[in-house]
């Protein structure tokens, strides 16, 4: 493969660069073994090069390899401590290794430097509801539909914090607001139903 005919030679590296990561973009070749060992090479010449090391860290992610993800995004963070898209995926990464209290202070950390990242206060809604701390989710969650109301996936989770709060009511109003955008959610309309039934029974 072309990619890999790289020498070690600073004007071939900036110019398989580009290529690099176009090739890591391009989903349908799956070859993520080989985009580590072309960011290898590159690293291995320029161990700055920021590119390379975020290259390598997706191709981590995407084989399931999370903590050599970890480690790698780090290297990014080591170049651009501000770079919140890393912190963001370190966080992602935690989640998939159960390390919740990791995760949230990652996505704290990208917020802090971006604090309209739907995704970062959306997963971090997540982890924290994974810690059992329900009230501080849902806060995240708001934050996360205060930025895109239009996406259903905040308000379902935030219904689903409500509900474990027994907080039925408010679940059911989570619920609905999911059902107006989408009416055949069916994660929406079984939390609805649920949230019902259960505040019926609690009115008995």
């Amino acid at each position: 493969n072309a990619l890999l005919k790289l020498n070690h030679d600073d004007d071939a590296i900036l110019a398989y660069e580009g290529a690099l990561l176009a090739y890591s973009k391009i989903s349908i070749h799956q070859n993520y073994e080989e985009i580590i060992q072309v960011s290898d090479r590159i690293i291995a010449i320029k161990p700055a090069n920021a590119l390379a090391w975020k290259c390598k860290s997706n191709a981590f992610a995407k084989l399931n390899r999370f903590e050599d993800a970890v480690q790698a995004y780090e290297q990014v963070l080591t170049l651009n401590p501000n770079d919140n898209d890393a912190l963001t995926s370190i966080g992602n990464m935690l989640m998939e290794l159960n390390r919740f209290e990791e995760a949230v202070q990652s996505y704290g950390r990208a917020l802090a430097i971006y604090s309209d990242d739907y995704i970062s206060w959306l997963y971090k809604g997540n982890a924290l509801f994974e810690l059992g701390r329900l009230d501080e989710a849902i806060n995240a969650y708001d934050q996360a539909i205060a930025i895109d109301p239009s996406d259903v996936s905040a308000f379902i989770n935030k219904g689903n914090a409500l509900f474990n709060l027994n907080r039925y009511t408010e679940a059911i109003l989570a619920y609905d607001q999911v059902i107006e955008i989408d009416p055949d959610d069916e994660s929406a309309l079984s939390g609805k139903e649920l949230a019902s039934d259960a505040l019926n029974s609690a009115r008995r």
